[in-house]
């Protein structure tokens, strides 16, 4: 098998009517192009298993039809992004949301901070692995209340606590 090596190439972003984009299990460095912006009419899109840096942009909460975002397995660092948990972050439209994900992963990388309460606001979420970001917490139990329905990995091998929930 080949992998693609170097940075994910500007010109994918040119492509408007794209709805699913599968970059993973590549050898892709640098951050994700600002001229992915133009690509919002993705439902999926999977950049894991690659070397890509810096944070999960902004304008990744303009995926309206996104079900499906897989960054896992990078070097990203930064905080978890608000948008990620169901909340507009834009003052201009305090409706956009990213109500349609099914699957978050963000694990294995070097992201912080916490996973929000808002998260559980996300109807059709079914996945969500967010494990081996060393400093990922979560404080609200809504997460307990979903762990019916979501497949949930935290951290491997280590329990963590989620308001009076733990999970393993």
């Amino acid at each position: 098998m080949c992998a693609c090596i170097g940075t994910i190439p500007v010109a994918y972003g040119e492509l408007h009517r794209l709805q699913e984009l599968h970059l993973d299990v590549n050898e892709f460095s640098g951050v994700i192009p600002y001229t992915f912006s133009n690509l919002n009419r993705l439902e999926q899109i999977t950049l894991s298993d690659n070397l890509l840096t810096g944070s999960l942009p902004s304008f990744i909460q303009f995926y309206h039809d996104l079900r499906l975002l897989d960054v896992g397995n990078n070097l990203l660092t930064g905080t978890v992004p608000l948008y990620l948990s169901g909340v507009s972050t834009n003052p201009l439209n305090p409706n956009l949301n990213m109500n349609n994900l099914h699957e978050i992963y963000i694990n294995n990388n070097q992201l912080n901070g916490f996973i929000p309460s808002t998260i559980c606001t996300l109807d059709r979420l079914e996945v969500l692995v967010f494990n081996d970001n060393p400093n990922i917490t979560c404080y609200d139990t809504c997460l307990a209340k979903y762990r019916s329905r979501m497949e949930m990995k935290i951290n491997v091998g280590d329990a963590v606590q989620c308001g009076s929930c733990k999970f393993y």
